[in-house]
Order: structure tokens, then C-alpha cells, then sequence
């Protein structure tokens, strides 16, 4: 092109200039349809052309001013005028046409939703990572920009390391060893990027817009900031002032060679136009404005403040972009802003909150129409027709470009969490509404955060971020944000307890959690579940159970991570969580816990709270010399140190568990002045292990151990039970045993013989204390070990003596090493002493000592009991104990009279065994009370009981009452449970299920005879019938006792299992109940509408919630009800549903017409209730799974047990509520139970059901509730070992036990499983069983699991595959698409249903979903569709049937009498006549609409009269 055809360059913008130039004869603007403005200088606008366009855009302007009505200040109204503004379109007016294009062309703000890929944004960087930056825009929106899309030099940096990792990777070992090479490592971004740093970014990704993004994902925007793809400029648009990207290329002398990203030009900077120019790196990318150009080099600076600073020019519309300052024409200005034209072309926007200005009057008196405002561009986006749009701005910040980032300042003043109580309302656009904090500053609140308030007066809202662009506070005014502890997950601070914590998962991975009510999710680490490793940590912590942990701490990303460990909930020390309280903890020289995390050779790993670390060295860990570290401590464990050092620039802590130099001086002295078998002490609980309680001595800080089996002197099996009751900081006092002066650690014992022993003196510690004592003295001790030398008798750590196997047992044949074990508490004797070696021997059995001293007091016994006559019952008499049984003592009461005193009546505490009790009291007299007499044998029953006596007497069944602790005794142990003894006739029976909360796999080893137990009553109705729970929960809480006919009140509230469906209602086996089954009738199962098919709904062993409505005890018969108006009001009483309950009872007489033919078929329902219950019992058999728990963690029954008796005549049924009678071949059909021996034990081991297998290998019931079994086991594979065993074991022909099992795989897999091998499963059910209900199954599953994507997608292949053939799934489709608010796609749905299936199903599935619209949709819509099959079947009087029954139910009264109106005008016989005229009449009735009820009769008996007129004619 000739130079003769460029127009001259000017600075002035055209657009601003005011001369008098005149119009040309033909503007090239005429001459094409659309605004094209290509790259180069051949097609630019000439300054005439551009006046013309500023001429004309003004004159528009103002003329559409004149035309525009004033608009509403309040926020309420925005809304619905933007919608109607949108929607209605007016093809004849040009204007209004104008106006829609304009608003639908600008956008007000940026979102997710409209940031498409290309949009190009203005924003500051707010952090950076190792990989990507993050740049915030206006409206907090942010983004990410990776590594690899800021510069080509950064780029080149990482191609290179690639390369480089790649040719090593091919070297062969030798090679690696003779040329190591040290990666580069990747670009510190901290040192190309400053933090508020402006930068212009484009959109490469949304992952928001992505289609096959799930909802689950988090919304990410990823940016490139790379100046080839955001400088989209020609060489023409590089002019003084416009806004460029720049990379730096090199760094020279002067100052910095720069890349644009555009060919064959190069920028530069000066040093002195840099204010921190030593640390510019190449690959650094910066905002600069131009200030000079020379040829095809242009100069920059990054100052931004120079007046004038605005582009005036341009090649062509992509040269606008953020960035640039502009001029902006002022078009609309309205409540939510102005609308306007950036160089006439550009439709743009500028928003109140970036006026500062919030109100519309405001706005009209200081912008008017056609005027210009100087504002800076910071969004060119892309809207709904793809076309650009702009947002700018003027507030100073952002004109200016200013880097400072006021955000910690802002957040310090008022931090997140923060609430105002008295913001006042400003003003409002789409988006948000605006709140006025103070004189000087402003907060947003989004309409998302608004909630149900008022906007007047004072406003209560709540500081939840703050937006560094728009330099705004961002708020909630929701009434449930303000009631919130901690807004975001960063705002809980690091060691804050939390109680409530629900379990949502338990695995070996770790627990999941939900903690302040749900509002965050928060994760268990292994190692912080507990202090004592556990192997199946969900058998402890259930799903669903709420607990207590600690904030261990909350990662960067927002994910928290808490511990559950006693030793760290309930510490009290100080919380090191950062590098500063460390220092702080250090300078006072206290304690805090750790946690240790890993072992190295040289010592181990531990984390604080705060995710923060530490060091603690071998020589830290004891006094004592450490080798390695996992000899003296277990991964896991908790322990407490003091910090050493710390050096936060090399990210260093190191810890000791060592005390100081005074600390250690005196724990030395402390551990000196201890005394083996006389310091009694009181030490303190720090931690619990599985077969030992670590203490620590408050005074003096040793630690010491005490093992399970020196708790008591009771035996192993209830010290065991006591260490889970000990808690982490309760006190304990015990006598010091054995201690290591070296180590210093202490051990203690809590057995009481040896504490009362020391206190007394008596309990020897030396040899000297042995030689002085007599052989009939007994020594109390406890078992140190056993050998085949004998059993080692300790009485502290260091001093011990031998008992010999044939002083230990009676019989050589006896074992000792089952006979005793290690800790036992035992009573021995001195038998002979070895002074030179000082060594000495014991005996378990008791000396003959005392023999002679008995002979003493026989004459006294003799002479106060000369014959039985003389005694009487209740006598007090003395006797000499002879004999110590292992049930009785054996007592001489003289003259050849012998006493025994049963253990019960010998006992004041049943804690303590018989022998320890009377052993060392042989020939001795004691006093004893005389409970019976029997002559003939003569012997005399005695009780050896005192007034100290800690249980009470029982001496028959009205001694106690149901809900006592009592203490027992075992009597014996069989399969069925443990017998006790309570007295000495007294006995009582514990069932297998009542011994223990826990599930004891060989539970007969836990139980001994004569062991002492403590239960609670659970009933007592005669001697001989007494019942006894050992549970704990039950003990220490409340009795789970199951209810029989008798006891249950109307008004109860029960869990249950559905037993049997029948035409009339559900009989449902009640939970916590002696076997009661209920009956729900039909009409007590829903609110809404009776359903037709209760089979669809209810399956056998499906779990519901039921409330008893009425008890008849003597009939053993209970009506309960299911409707959710039941359990929504907690006042509900007999009384006030007694009446409903009878009324519904009495069914009125129901007709329904045959779809062929004018015959009416009329059912009557007014059979009493118990004649159904009869009925259905007799009929058929429920399968009963009393015994079998189901609760395995997800729900198995997805209609398990439902048979599955869908047939085509069911699918094609057209009335949801129409009532079918069952054929009566199926009513004859008697299903036998083979699982009915299940109920009277559950089995409680793999050996059980594999009983109940070989007696039931058909009964899917018993398959299921074994593969439940393993599930609680976490034995997942296991249970699909069960399950496909069942395929191979159930008979062919049991297809509907097939059935079961399949459908019990897909739940298994799609609770436990992934989608591969849920998949598997599903084809292979598909191949064996019916295709069509292996789909609609798993379609039910996933519905019940909320996995609705996956539903939706089966739904689509479901129908796809027998939509041609199959009605209900079209059906089923419709209804979940409308549970879900997708009306629009219900529909689309009934368009493609009517394509699929043949013309003599239309009626029929236009119909269901008229039923579905009122049900669950619009109901005006179901209306058009009725309206439409009644004018294309009028006789179809079904028809008119349905649709009466949905208007009644949504009680619009007009409507419905309407219709009926319009029934009687149709050509009907008599029975239907009756039949409407009958539901007329209820109607009105319930309506209690005297008036109108008056006129159905009238009508009524007009009808007959006019009936009887015809068929006389």
C-alpha cells in the first residue's frame, strides 16, 4: 500500500476532539454489516471516520435517554427487571431490540460461569508456590498461573532439566558413578515475582466450564501470563502510554532487553526505571507502560501516574485489553452501574462498587449521558453470543496500578471471623449488596450470603475475606454463618479440643471425620488413633458415634488433620505449634508432647502440632546408654520432652526426654529415697498401653509402669476389664515394687494385700524379715515366674522365694504352668530357711501348725453347742474353720456337728476368693450364724457374713427388682450362657448376648467358675427365672430390655424390619422386642396418597421407623402407622390420633373402571383389621431374620429380599393408586421358612453359620447375614468369597435367593469395592439373571448411596436398552429427574418415551407422568396433560379417576368441584355415577362444607330421577 494511505498518527484521541469537520458523503461504516477491524495499517479508521463514530454513538446515546423510564432503588426489584429484560424480545421495535442487545452484552461481574477460555483479566499476585502463582482479580475471583506458562526463558529452564533427567536416566550405573550430576532445581518464583505485583493474565482453563468435570471437583482457573498471549497487539497499537507484558530477555549494563511476545519487535528498560533492578532475573515477566518508540524498538517504565496516560488509538478491537487506560462514553446508567462504549466499538460496563457510588440518584447527578470518564480496563470477557465485553474501573488503586496490597493490614484490623454489629445498607446490583462498615470502608455481601434478614437499620454481618482488588471486605449476614465458631478451616487454631466429633469412615488408613456439626472434615492419621496400637480400630470406633480429639493441625490447603490419643486430648502442657513457641518453651525451660514419628540409626523423628518437627538424638532419649532408638520407644508414642534447640533458618529442633541438671539431681535423690516394698505412693496416669499403665510421680516427675496383672489381686481376666476403665490423668496409689536407679523408672503394684502389707510393716523386704517370722505366718506376694524348678514367690522386684511344684499342687499330675500365671496374687508359708546362702523355701499349702491351738478351743466349741437341739436359726455360735473347699468351708461346731458355710454366705466381698479369705485362718475360731439345720446329717448350714458385709443378702426374687446391680458369683458355663450364683439358693442365667458390648470370638475363656461379676437385672419374675446383663454399656447405663405385647404403650416410637407385604398393609417385626410383629394398614402408610403396589415400596427385611397407634395384649395384635407427619411432632399423644386412626379403618366402598369396557368393579374394605392380620398370617409365612444384624455400615437391602414380582401386567398398571387383587394361585403359594431355628440363638462365629449352611444352603437370608458377619471384621474379601460360593451352592431353580445374593454383591461393591469391580459383577448378574431387574436394582443402589451421576448415566443405557419394551423405566426416570428439580429433562424424557414405546402405551405413560407432575413438579403442567388424554379418550372414565384424585390431593377446592362438574356431564352409568357422586360427597364432607354437601345429594338424587326418566322412555 502506497505511504500516501496511512493516516497521520496524532496524540490527541479523535474521539475527544471538537473542530467542524463536516459528514463525508459515504462513511465506509455503511458499507458493512459488521465492525471488522484486521491487523495491519491498510484498514485503519481515518480521524473523519472516527469523529463520525463519536458523533454517532452520542447522538444515540442521548436520544435513548430521552425514552428510558426511571428505574427502582431497591435491590428486591433488580432481579425480576434484568429477567424480564432478558427474556421478552419485540422484533417490530428497533429500539427495544437496541436495548436487549446492550444488556445482554454486558456483563457487571466476573464469576466462574463466565470466565470462558480467552477471557483476559487484570490482577495481582497474592502468593506464590513452587509451581504456579496465584493472581487475584476484582470480585475475590482467583486463578493459578503454572510454571510453565509465564515465560519462554522459564519454559527453556524446565525443557533443559527434563533433557537432562532424561540422559541421565539412560546412562548405565558406572556412567552415574563416574559423572553425578546436580539437577537444577526448578525456578524459585519468590524471586522473579513480588507479591502485589500487577500482571495481565488470559484463561487457558475452567474447570468450572468443563463438562466432564464432577461436582465434587474444586473449581480451578489456570492463567497464562506469557506476553505472546497477552499482547495481542500490531506494531501500530505500540504507542505511547498503552499497557504491555514484558519478559526479560537479558540483563545488560544499562538496564534490561525485554520480549513482548510480538515478532519482530524488542523492548527495553533502564536501570533507573527499575526500583529494584539487582534482583530483575531473566524470565521475569512485569506490566510496563510505553513512553517511547523507535522504530521496531519501544522503550518502557513502570510508572503509571503520568497524566494523559490513555491509548487513543487502535488497529483493532483485539488491541483493547486490560490494562489500558481508556475513555469511557457513559450510554445507561442504572441502579447497578453505567453501561457505555469504550472508542464507540466495545460495549463496557463499570460497576458501583467501583464508582464508589451506590446509589442511582447519586450516580445521575455527578455521570450524565455521553460524557467521558477515565478508568482503566480489568476484564475483556466473552458473553453468551461470544462477543467482547469490558469491565473498568476508577478507583485510585487500580488507575494508579498501585503494588501496595492492603490485605494483612485489613485482615489485622478486622480479621476473618470478625462481625460488625450495626453496617448500614448502601446499595445493591445483581450480585451484591453493599454495607457501609464505617466512614471508610465497605463490605460486600454476595446474594449467596445473604440469607433470610431484613436490609434496614443496623445489619449484623460477618468479616469472611477480603478483596485486595476492589479493596473491599467480603461478608455474610446469614443468620447460620453468624452463629459459627470458625469460618474457615485456616481459623481453628492448632491444639483446640473439639468435642462431638462424628465418625464417618474407619479404616486402616485412618478416620474420617465431621466435626463442629458438620460444617468441616477432619482426618486421623494411624498413629493418632489411639495410644495403644489397635489391629481393628472399627471395632472401637463406630460409624456414626461421636467422640473427642485434639486439632492436630491444619494444612495450607485447608485439610485438617486431629488426633484422638488420651496422652494428647488430655494433656494440659503448653502447644508448641511453630517455630516462635518452641523458642518460647525453650527460654522457660517447661515441657511439652511429641509424638514419634520415625526411628533413625542415630535417634528419631517426631511432629508437635502444627505439622512442625523435631529431632530427638540417642543420647537424649535415657540416662541410660541408647543403642537404638526402637529398643526404648514404639513407634506412635507419646512422650514428653524439653526443646534443646531450635533454629527456624535451617528448619531444626532438637529435643530431649532427659531432665536437667537440678531436675536430674533430684530425681536421683527420688529415686534413692524409694523404699521396694514400703514407699507407698500417688502417681498419676500419662499413658495406657495394652498390657500396662505408665505413671508418673508428680512430685518428683519419675516415671514408672504398672502392670495389668498388679491392678488388683482379683484375677487376670478383670484386670484386664479394669485397665480399660483407667483414663488418662486419674490418680492411682500403689507400692513401689521394684525400681532402676540407672534408668530411672519405678515399678508399682496396686494389690491391696501387699499395700496393706507395707503399711502394716509385715510384708518382708530382706532376709532378716524372714528368719524372724514362724511358719504358720502367711506372706502375701504375687508370682515373679514358673519353671519346671517351681513357681518364684516375689514380694518386691529383688527379693524372692521358691515354691516347689510338691508344695504348690496337690498332685504331681497337676500343671503348674496352667494352674498359675505370671503377677498372680498367692498366700504362702515359710517351709525352711538356708542361712548360709540366704535362701529360703515356701509352700502353698497351709502348716498343721495350728492343730494344737484348734485342740484348745474344741473343749470351749463343745461346751456352748452340746446337741443340735439347743440351736435354733439365727443363733450366733462359734466354730473352728477345719476345711477350706473350693466352694465351702467346712467349719467344727463340736460334738461330732459338723457346719458348712456356702461361698456365697461366706463372703462379705465376692472379689476376694475363698481361699485368700479363710486360707490362713484354718483352725481357728470364728463366729457364724446359723442359717439352717439339718438334723439327721447333723449339719448346720452357717453364714460367716458380718456387718461389713459389701453385698447385700438375697434370699429370693422380691429382693430384688429389675434394673439392681447385683454381685455373682459363676456357677457354670454352657452354649447357651454363663449361670451365677447370687445366693446360696438364689441362682440367675446371663445369655451369650448379655456377657459382654464387645464381640468375644471364644468367649468361654473369659469366663471361669467362681469368677466374681457384677450385672444388672433385667427381669425377675420367679426364684428359678432370674435374667442378669454383664454388658457394661447396660451396667453403667440403661437396660436395653426387649418389650413384649404387654409392655408396649400406644405412642412409642420403634425401629423395624418389614416381614411380609400384602394388599393391605405391612406387618413389620419390631426392634428391642420378645418377637411382637405390628400391622400398618395401607392407609397409615403415607400422607399423600395410598400407594397401589405396597410390594414396589417394601420389601421383606427392609428397615422402617413406625409409631404404635393401638395395643390389643390379649389378641397379641399392634397397629402401627409410617407416615412422616408421625415423627415430625414430638407432642404426639393417644388422644389425638386415636380418632384418625378409627376413622381410617372403616375404608368407604371404592369403584374403578375397567379400561375396556363400561363394567365397574367394586371393591369393599370394611373387614375388621385383625381378620387381615389373621388372614395374611395364614396365607403366607414371613421370612424372619430375628437374630441376623444386617448393619454392616451401608444398607443392604435395596428390595434384597423383595422377589422381584415385577411383571409386564404390573409395569403397564396406569393408576399409581389403583388397588390390585393378587391371583389366587399366589395366595395359595405357601413359602416355607427353613430360617426359623435362627431366632432362637444368633450366630455369633463363622463355625454358627456354617451350621445354619448345611441346614439352610438355600436360604439367601442366612448367606447375607454371614457375609455381613465378615464385613464387621473388615473381612471384605471374605465376604465376596461367601457370596460367590452361595451362586455356586443355592439350587438353580431358588432364582429369586439368586437374585439376592446378586443384588447383596452390587451393594457390597459399591460400598466396598471400585467401579472395576462393581462392573464386573453387574455383567455377570446381567448374564445370569433377568438384565432388566439386575438394572433397575443397581439403578436403586445408587440412588440410595447419593451416587445420582452414576444413576442418571444407568438411567440413559437402561432405557436405551429397553425403553422400546419396558414402561416403568421411563417412568422411574421421570420420577428421580424430578426429585432432583430437573423438570425441563423430565419432560424432554416423556418427548423421547413416546418415541420408544409402542401407541398403546402412550395413554398409560402420559398418565404416570401427569401423576408425577402434580406429585413432585408443577401442577399446572399435570393438569395440560390430563386435559389432553380427556380430549383424546373421553370415555376412558380411569382417566377422569386419576386426575380427580390429584386435584383432591392438593385441595384446591374449586378446581376439583369443577371437574366433578364435568364428569356428570359426560354420558356414565349408574355404578359409576355412584361411584363419583360417593367421592363427591367425602370430598365436600371433609371440606366440612355443609353447603356444597347439601348439593351433591340434590344433584345426586336429580341424577337418579333423570336416569330412571331415559330408561322409562
Amino acid at each position: 500500500m502506497a505511504p500516501s494511505s496511512k493516516r497521520k498518527r496524532d496524540e490527541e484521541f479523535p474521539l475527544s476532539r471538537q473542530d467542524a469537520t463536516t459528514q463525508p458523503a459515504q462513511s465506509l461504516l455503511k458499507n458493512s454489516d459488521e465492525v471488522s477491524f484486521p491487523r495491519g495499517g491498510s484498514s485503519v479508521l481515518t480521524p473523519l471516520e472516527l469523529k463520525q463514530v463519536a458523533n454517532e454513538a452520542a447522538s444515540d446515546v442521548l436520544f435513548a435517554q430521552k425514552e428510558k423510564s426511571t428505574k427502582s432503588q431497591s435491590f428486591e426489584n433488580d432481579r425480576p427487571k434484568k429477567k424480564k429484560k432478558i427474556t421478552k424480545k419485540n422484533k417490530n421495535s428497533e429500539a427495544s431490540s437496541t436495548e436487549l442487545d446492550e444488556s445482554v452484552n454486558v456483563v457487571e461481574h466476573i464469576n466462574f460461569k463466565n470466565l470462558k477460555v480467552g477471557s483476559i483479566l487484570l490482577g495481582q499476585i497474592t502468593s506464590t508456590t513452587k509451581k504456579d502463582l496465584c493472581v487475584t482479580f476484582t470480585d475475590g475471583i482467583s486463578g493459578y498461573v503454572p510454571i510453565t506458562h509465564i515465560s519462554d526463558h522459564i519454559t527453556h529452564i524446565l525443557e533443559d532439566i527434563d533433557d537432562d533427567m532424561s540422559d541421565e536416566e539412560e546412562k548405565d550405573e558406572c556412567e552415574k558413578e563416574e559423572n553425578t550430576h546436580d539437577f537444577d532445581e526448578l525456578p524459585n518464583l519468590n524471586k522473579y515475582f513480588k507479591i502485589g505485583q500487577w500482571l495481565r493474565c488470559s484463561v487457558i482453563k475452567n474447570t468450572a466450564l468443563d463438562a466432564v468435570s464432577k461436582k465434587h471437583h474444586k473449581k480451578r482457573i489456570e492463567l497464562s501470563i506469557e506476553p505472546s498471549v497477552v499482547n495481542p497487539f500490531s506494531a501500530e497499537d505500540l504507542e505511547k502510554h498503552s499497557t504491555v507484558q514484558c519478559s526479560v530477555k537479558s540483563l545488560e549494563d544499562h538496564g534490561a532487553t525485554l520480549d513482548l511476545g510480538l515478532e519482530n519487535v524488542t523492548g527495553f528498560i533502564s536501570k533507573k526505571d527499575v526500583p529494584d533492578f539487582e534482583t530483575l532475573l531473566p524470565g521475569s515477566v512485569f506490566l510496563a507502560n510505553i513512553y517511547k518508540k523507535s522504530g521496531r524498538s519501544i522503550i518502557v517504565n513502570t510508572n503509571f501516574s503520568a497524566k494523559n496516560s490513555k491509548v487513543s488509538h487502535i488497529s483493532s478491537i483485539d488491541a483493547v485489553v486490560p490494562g489500558q487506560m481508556v475513555d469511557f462514553l457513559c450510554d445507561d446508567i442504572s441502579s447497578n452501574g453505567i453501561s457505555g462504549k469504550i472508542f464507540g466499538l466495545v460495549s463496557s460496563f463499570i460497576g458501583i462498587s467501583h464508582l464508589r457510588t451506590f446509589t442511582e440518584e447519586e450516580l445521575k447527578e455527578t455521570y450524565s449521558a455521553g460524557s467521558n470518564i477515565k478508568c482503566r480496563i480489568i476484564a475483556s470477557l466473552l458473553n453468551k453470543n461470544d462477543e467482547r465485553v469490558l469491565i473498568v474501573s476508577t478507583l485510585d488503586q487500580i488507575v494508579s496500578l498501585d503494588n501496595n496490597i492492603a490485605q494483612t493490614e485489613a485482615i489485622e484490623a478486622f480479621p476473618i471471623g470478625y462481625t460488625f454489629d450495626s453496617a448500614s445498607f448502601l446499595g445493591s446490583d445483581s450480585d451484591f449488596v453493599y454495607l457501609a462498615l464505617n466512614e471508610d470502608l465497605f463490605g460486600a455481601v454476595h446474594r449467596s450470603k445473604l440469607g433470610d434478614i431484613h436490609i434496614s437499620g443496623d445489619i449484623q454481618a460477618r468479616v469472611i475475606g477480603y478483596n485486595t482488588i476492589d479493596k473491599i471486605y467480603q461478608l455474610s449476614t446469614d443468620p447460620n454463618a453468624l452463629k459459627l465458631k470458625y469460618i474457615r478451616a485456616a481459623d481453628i487454631p492448632n491444639g483446640e479440643l473439639v468435642t462431638g466429633c462424628e465418625i464417618i469412615n474407619v479404616s486402616s488408613d485412618g478416620i474420617e471425620l465431621k466435626i463442629f456439626n458438620g460444617q468441616f472434615s477432619a482426618f486421623v492419621p494411624p498413629l493418632h488413633i489411639s495410644d495403644v496400637k489397635l489391629s481393628y480400630p472399627e471395632r472401637k470406633f463406630k460409624i456414626g458415634s461421636k467422640i473427642k480429639g485434639r486439632i492436630l493441625e491444619v494444612t495450607k490447603r485447608g485439610h485438617i488433620i486431629m488426633t484422638l490419643k488420651k496422652s494428647l486430648v488430655n494433656d494440659e502442657n503448653k502447644i508448641v505449634d511453630d517455630y516462635v513457641s518452641a523458642k518460647q518453651l525453650q527460654n522457660k525451660n517447661e515441657k511439652t508432647v511429641a509424638t514419634v514419628e520415625s526411628f533413625k540409626p542415630n535417634g528419631c523423628l517426631i511432629s508437635f502440632f502444627g505439622g512442625l518437627r523435631g529431632f530427638l538424638p540417642n543420647s537424649e532419649i535415657s540416662e541410660a546408654f541408647v543403642r537404638k532408638p526402637e529398643q526404648h520407644l514404639r513407634l506412635g508414642q507419646t512422650v514428653i520432652i524439653k526443646i534443646l534447640d531450635v533454629d527456624e533458618k535451617r528448619f531444626r529442633v532438637i529435643a530431649s526426654c532427659k531432665a536437667s541438671n537440678e531436675d536430674s539431681q533430684a530425681q536421683k535423690l527420688a529415686i534413692e529415697k524409694l523404699v521396694l516394698g514400703r514407699s507407698i505412693i500417688e502417681v498419676n496416669v500419662v499413658e495406657k498401653t495394652k498390657d500396662s499403665v505408665v505413671v508418673e510421680d508428680a512430685d518428683s516427675n519419675l516415671r514408672g509402669v504398672i502392670y495389668v496383672g498388679h491392678l488388683s489381686d482379683s484375677r487376670i481376666e478383670q484386670n484386664r476389664a479394669t485397665i480399660k476403665k483407667i483414663k488418662i490423668g486419674s490418680k492411682l496409689t500403689g507400692v513401689v515394687i521394684d525400681k532402676d536407679d540407672r534408668t530411672r523408672v519405678f515399678n508399682l503394684s496396686m494389690k491391696k494385700s501387699l499395700i496393706d502389707d507395707a503399711k502394716n510393716k509385715t510384708l518382708p523386704i530382706s532376709f532378716s524379715d524372714i528368719i524372724s517370722l514362724d511358719k504358720t505366718t502367711p506372706l502375701h506376694g504375687y508370682i515373679k515366674s514358673i519353671s519346671n524348678t517351681g513357681i518364684f514367690v516375689a514380694f518386691n522386684g529383688k527379693f524372692v522365694g521358691l515354691v516347689l511344684p510338691s508344695y504348690a499342687v496337690e498332685s504331681r499330675d497337676v500343671d503348674i504352668n496352667k494352674s498359675f500365671y505370671v503377677n498372680q496374687s498367692v498366700t504362702s508359708y515359710l517351709l525352711r530357711t538356708d542361712e548360709e546362702n540366704e535362701r529360703f523355701l515356701l509352700t502353698l499349702k497351709n502348716s498343721k501348725a495350728d492343730q494344737t491351738s484348734g485342740a484348745a478351743n474344741a473343749s470351749a466349741i463343745s461346751q456352748s453347742t452340746e446337741n443340735l437341739d439347743t440351736i435354733k436359726v439365727g443363733d450366733k455360735i462359734p466354730a473352728r474353720i477345719v476345711k477350706v473347699s473350693g466352694k465351702h468351708v467346712i467349719l467344727d461346731l463340736g460334738n461330732k456337728i459338723t457346719g458348712v458355710s456356702f461361698i456365697t454366705d461366706a463372703l462379705n466381698d465376692y472379689s476376694v476368693s475363698l481361699s485368700d479369705e479363710y486360707q490362713n485362718k484354718l483352725n481357728k475360731t470364728i463366729d457364724a450364724t446359723v442359717i439352717s439345720i439339718n438334723t439327721k446329717a447333723k449339719k448346720v448350714n452357717l453364714s460367716l457374713r458380718t456387718n461389713e458385709a459389701k453385698q447385700h443378702l438375697i434370699e429370693s426374687h422380691n429382693d430384688i427388682k429389675q434394673g439392681d446391680v447385683v454381685h455373682g458369683l459363676i456357677k457354670n458355663i454352657n452354649d447357651s450362657g454363663v449361670f451365677i450364683y447370687l445366693s446360696t439358693n438364689i441362682d440367675a442365667f446371663v445369655p451369650v448376648s448379655k456377657l459382654s458390648d464387645s464381640y468375644l470370638k471364644d468367649w468361654k475363656k473369659f469366663y471361669n467358675p467362681l469368677q466374681h461379676v457384677i450385672g444388672k437385672v433385667v427381669s425377675c419374675e420367679s426364684d428359678d427365672r432370674i435374667l442378669v446383663t454383664l454388658r457394661e454399656s447396660e451396667v453403667n447405663g440403661d437396660l436395653k430390655i426387649l418389650k413384649d405385647y404387654s409392655s408396649i404403650e400406644v405412642g412409642e416410637i420403634f425401629n423395624g424390619n418389614v416381614k411380609n407385604v400384602t394388599d393391605f398393609g405391612v406387618f413389620v417385626k419390631l426392634d428391642n422386642t420378645v418377637n411382637v410383629t405390628g400391622l400398618a394398614h395401607k392407609s397409615e402408610i403415607a400422607d399423600d396418597k395410598i400407594p397401589d403396589d405396597l410390594s414396589a415400596l417394601f420389601g421383606a427385611g427392609d428397615r422402617v421407623k413406625a409409631i404404635v397407634l393401638r395395643v390389643n395384649a390379649e389378641k397379641k395384635q399392634v397397629s402401627l402407622g409410617l407416615k412422616a407427619s408421625y415423627f415430625s411432632n414430638d407432642n404426639y399423644n393417644e388422644e389425638s390420633n386415636e380418632k384418625p386412626m378409627e376413622e381410617n379403618t372403616e375404608e368407604k366402598t371404592e369403584t374403578i373402571q375397567n379400561a375396556d369396557a363400561d363394567e365397574v368393579i367394586e371393591f369393599d374394605n370394611e373387614s375388621d383389621e385383625d381378620v387381615e392380620m389373621e388372614e395374611a398370617e395364614n396365607s403366607k409365612i414371613p421370612i424372619s431374620t430375628n437374630g441376623l444384624s444386617l448393619s454392616t455400615g451401608f444398607d443392604w437391602t435395596a428390595s434384597i429380599l423383595d422377589q422381584t414380582n415385577d411383571t409386564e401386567e404390573s409395569e403397564d398398571d396406569g393408576d399409581f393408586t389403583e388397588i390390585k387383587k393378587k391371583s389366587k394361585s399366589k395366595k395359595n403359594h405357601i413359602v416355607e421358612d427353613k430360617t426359623i431355628d435362627i431366632n432362637t440363638r444368633t450366630p455369633e462365629s463363622v463355625a454358627d453359620f456354617e451350621r445354619l449352611i448345611i441346614g439352610n444352603p438355600n436360604s439367601s437370608v442366612v448367606w447375607m447375614n454371614y457375609m455381613a458377619f465378615q464385613l464387621q471384621l473388615s473381612e471384605i474379601e471374605k465376604a465376596r468369597e461367601i457370596a460367590e460360593r452361595a451362586l455356586k451352592i443355592i439350587n438353580f431353580r431358588e432364582e429369586a435367593e439368586k437374585l439376592n445374593i446378586w443384588i447383596a454383591m452390587l451393594n457390597l461393591e459399591n460400598t466396598f469395592g471400585t467401579e472395576e469391580t462393581l462392573e464386573d459383577v453387574f455383567k455377570r448378574a446381567c448374564q445370569y439373571m433377568d438384565s432388566y431387574t439386575i438394572h433397575n436394582k443397581l439403578i436403586s443402589i445408587y440412588q440410595m448411596s447419593e451416587k445420582l451421576d452414576r444413576a442418571a448415566e444407568l438411567f440413559k443405557t437402561t432405557a436405551k436398552k429397553f425403553g422400546s419394551e419396558k414402561l416403568s423405566i421411563w417412568t422411574s426416570w421421570g420420577d428421580f429427574l424430578l426429585a432432583q428439580n430437573n423438570a425441563q429433562e423430565a419432560r424432554a424424557i416423556l418427548a423421547n418415551a413416546l418415541k420408544s414405546l409402542p401407541k398403546r402405551n402412550h395413554i398409560d405413560i402420559v398418565k404416570k407422568f401427569a401423576q408425577l407432575e402434580f406429585a413432585k413438579g408443577d401442577a399446572e403442567r399435570g393438569r395440560s396433560l390430563f386435559e389432553g388424554l380427556i380430549a383424546d379418550a373421553p370415555k376412558r372414565i380411569d382417566i377422569w379417576n386419576v386426575y380427580l384424585d390429584q386435584e383432591i390431593k392438593i385441595n384446591e377446592k374449586k378446581k376439583v368441584e369443577d371437574l366433578f362438574e364435568r364428569v356428570f356431564t359426560r354420558k356414565i352409568t349408574r355404578k359409576q355415577a355412584k361411584f363419583f357422586f360417593n367421592k363427591w360427597l367425602v370430598f365436600e364432607e371433609g371440606q366440612k362444607d355443609d353447603k356444597m354437601t347439601s348439593y351433591v345429594k340434590a344433584k345426586a338424587t336429580e341424577f337418579v330421577a333423570n336416569l330412571g326418566k331415559s330408561q322409562s322412555v
